[in-house]
């Protein structure tokens, strides 16, 4: 296998500044490409600017300023701004390099990327770390096979993905039937304060620590608010701390638990999750309280789905103390003054055990995404230093298959009034791109 210095292969543009920015395509206007485009299509923007730098699908895109300085994108048309560059492989290398390969293989410098990078506050790229990067090189038959390799371990991490995302509209669909909107109170249910309906809130203790990855025998990993902003816990949000700086009592997030963040920015204050497993290892801090309800009137999935609700969270911003371009804070007794409508209890726990249904098969296709995470890495490592058997290929397409008849499976007993609300809900058009959905 032959090994090229990436400045050899490449020539490396800078992008330049984007003055007009469009929200759709008009006549003449080019897709302007942003580094959130280098991971994928979910919020496409257009330019009308002329003099740019374009890219197509022969070239590669590297995020050179920012925090995710180092990022990469291939298969992409259109223009770039200032904070991305092009590498266009040189003329002489045209015929010999497969861009999508070398795109691939750009993608596993990452770290290396990051950890070169110039720049406290804002990372740059360093050119000459990123030019002197060695590029394994095979011919160009093994370069496309190692493509489609990767392409099938990519497509099968990308329908995973998708199918949760599914899950999750199927979800508010449910909710949407069982309650409507709670707030307007379409079934008239009876309104009722928090603190009525409650036993008790439980706030974390506040330390300083370390991010890292992995905690050691000796730490404990006290949560950050950004753990609950998805809703459901993320517990890799956290910073580590030795367990013997800790002198207070703690409160563990334990399957089952509310939690509730009282403080954040405008946009995520009063964020909500469940917890789904015992985290022994990890604490709460005192911006997230652990919310008890009384579970005769009140179920904490019930509340959590309300506390999400958009009306409620306007009356969020009522009550917060702080400027909006800051940390807002909600005190626990304004918190505990909000009213919410209570329906019976019967349809409470009718929701909850289609929620935890649902999030079940939502965190057995995480742990999927994490193995094909890396199932993908593995390849990867495989691929481009030349261990990679790929005489026989790997017939990733049979795990494809298998998503639909996975979906299918779960939603047996869901009524077709709530798949007909799903079904409205989504765009049209994702019926029309691969074989899962349009089953």
């Amino acid at each position: 296998m032959e090994k090229v210095l990436l400045n050899e292969i490449f020539k490396i543009t800078k992008g330049k500044k984007v003055d007009s920015v469009l929200e759709k395509a008009e006549s003449k206007s080019l897709r302007y490409i942003q580094i959130g485009d280098l991971r994928n299509d979910n919020l496409l923007k257009y330019t009308s600017d002329t003099n740019l730098v374009q890219v197509n699908e022969n070239d590669v895109v590297i995020a050179w300023d920012g925090a995710n300085a180092g990022t990469i994108g291939f298969r992409l048309n259109g223009v770039i701004g200032s904070t991305l560059a092009r590498l266009s492989i040189k003329e002489k290398f045209l015929n010999r390099c497969n861009s999508i390969y070398l795109g691939y293989f750009l993608s596993t410098k990452f770290d290396y990327l990051q950890n070169t990078a110039s720049g406290a506050t804002i990372p740059h790229i360093s050119k000459s770390a990123l030019e002197s990067i060695e590029i394994h090189l095979p011919d160009l038959e093994t370069q496309n096979k190692i493509v489609a390799i990767l392409d099938k371990a990519k497509t099968l991490l990308d329908k995973r993905e998708a199918t949760i995302k599914k899950y999750d509209e199927l979800l508010r669909a449910t909710s949407l039937e069982m309650f409507g909107n709670p707030m307007e109170r379409p079934n008239r249910w009876s309104l009722g304060l928090i603190r009525d309906n409650i036993i008790d809130i439980t706030a974390g203790v506040s330390h300083g620590g370390e991010d890292k990855k992995k905690l050691s025998d000796d730490e404990i990993g006290v949560l950050k608010i950004s753990s609950v902003t998805k809703g459901i816990l993320d517990p890799l949000e956290y910073k580590a701390v030795k367990k013997d700086l800790i002198t207070k009592d703690v409160v563990n997030p334990l399957k089952g638990d509310l939690l509730f963040s009282r403080a954040n920015t405008l946009e995520l204050v009063g964020a909500t999750c469940i917890v789904h497993e015992n985290y022994t290892d990890l604490i709460l801090p005192d911006k997230l309280w652990k919310i008890e309800t009384d579970v005769k009137k009140l179920r904490k999935v019930y509340l959590h789905f309300v506390l999400k609700n958009k009306d409620v969270r306007k009356s969020f911003l009522s009550i917060a103390t702080g400027s909006s371009g800051s940390m807002l804070n909600i005190s626990m007794e304004k918190f505990k003054s909000i009213e919410i409508p209570l329906p019976p209890i019967d349809l409470q726990l009718r929701f909850e055990t289609l929620y935890l249904k649902y999030s079940s098969i939502r965190g057995k296709l995480l742990k999927h995404c994490e193995f094909i995470n890396v199932l993908n890495k593995s390849l990867s490592k495989l691929a481009f230093t030349g261990e990679l058997k790929i005489e026989g290929g790997i017939e990733l397409e049979v795990l494809l298959d298998k998503d639909y008849n996975f979906f299918l499976e779960n939603i047996k007993n869901i009524s077709v009034k709530t798949i007909g609300q799903l079904i409205n809900r989504m765009d049209k058009s994702d019926f029309n791109e691969n074989s899962f959905y349009e089953q």
